[in-house]
């Protein structure tokens, strides 16, 4: 997943504090298990929450 991958390269530089990777690493796994769920609605609020999290450190 793209994502996985932009987390892996924001853990290694100093754009990310280590809370906010862990939040953000947490809010993944949450998307996925609410993915897996069939609860494509909170996934994609969570989707849009953690995208634009990104967005600002890229």
């Amino acid at each position: 997943m793209q994502v996985e991958k932009t987390l892996l390269k924001l853990s290694n530089s100093d754009k990310l504090t280590k809370s906010e990777l862990e939040n953000a690493k947490k809010t993944l796994q949450t998307i996925k298990r609410q993915l897996a769920q069939g609860d494509f609605d909170s996934a994609n609020e969570l989707i849009r929450s953690l995208a634009t999290l990104l967005d600002q450190f890229q």
